[in-house]
Formats: structure tokens, sequence, C-alpha cells
């Protein structure tokens, strides 16, 4: 499959390093309730990876899934598309979050999830001050602190796969 194109990513950013936020162009994204906010938030921790309909019960309802899960999680993944892919027209395939065999896989772009962002930020405060730059590395770890917003997911924190991801 090819890689959502960046005019249809151009904008796009997730946040995890506190509550669930994407953003496009700087502009907070209606993300729905809870349960649609988990389905994306899994797919973003799992981010370009497959992810289950059977994972995506698990994390949502574990013990006690709804009678038409399916048709549920179809429903959740239907309006993150609409805001996700607002210009795409309606059976046309999702670029962002795609349908794939068994389950959904969420495209990002380098550079759009917070946490990756953090760390490559990181990487390069500590390489800065290895080489002695202490103010240019206090500098670079600053902005990578300025990535935090709170907890991790810090909204979603109920649900079972959020805590080993935020460790």
């Amino acid at each position: 499959m090819a890689a959502a194109t960046s005019t249809e990513r151009r904008g796009l950013q997730f946040g995890v390093l506190g509550p669930l936020r994407i953003t496009r162009s700087g502009t907070p994204l209606p993300l729905g309730g809870p349960q649609q906010r988990a389905v994306l938030a899994l797919l973003l921790v799992e981010a370009d990876k497959v992810v289950s309909v059977s994972q995506l019960a698990d994390a949502l309802w574990g013990d006690c899934p709804p009678a038409r899960l399916i048709t549920t999680v179809q429903t959740y993944v239907f309006h993150l598309r609409e805001v996700l892919e607002p210009g795409r027209r309606r059976g046309a395939p999702g670029r962002v979050l795609v349908t794939e065999s068994g389950g959904y896989r969420l495209r990002v772009g380098e550079g759009s999830v917070d946490a990756a962002v953090f760390e490559r930020q990181v990487r390069t405060g500590q390489a800065v001050l290895a080489r002695g730059a202490l103010a240019e590395a206090a500098a670079e770890l600053e902005w990578a602190l300025s990535l935090w917003r709170g907890d991790v997911l810090a909204d979603l924190a109920h649900f079972a796969f959020v805590p080993p991801f935020a460790r």
C-alpha cells in the first residue's frame, strides 16, 4: 500500500504526551467520545501497524463486547475517517486510516507524533551534551520537555493498553 500523501497528512499532528489530541494546521480536531477516542489512541500507539478488530475489542470492552461489535468498530472508524480525511470521497479507500485484512492501520507522517519527536529531541540533546555544549543541550532538552502536556493519554488512562505504553 502506498503511504498517505503529504497533502493528506499535511498539518496532522498527533499528541499522546497528555490527553489525546490531534490537530490539523494547529486546530484541534473533534475526536468523539471515550470509546472512539480509545480506538484512535490504540491505532496511534500501534502507528503504522495493523490492529485487528479483536485487539480493538479487547482494548475497549475486555470480556464484555457489544452484541454488534464489528458494526460498532466500523462506525468509530467511519467517524474518525471523517475527521482525519475530510476530503476523502465516500467509499474511497482510506489513506491515513487504512482498512487492511483483519483490521486497521493508522499511517502517520514522520515527526507527526509528539512522543516520537520527544524521543528524537532527547537523543539530539544528549548528543549535544556529549560534545560539551551545555547551553545548547539545555535548550534542546527544554524544547523536548515542552512537548509534554500531562500524563500520557491522561484522558484514556483507564484503558488497559495505556499504562504499558506510558511506561
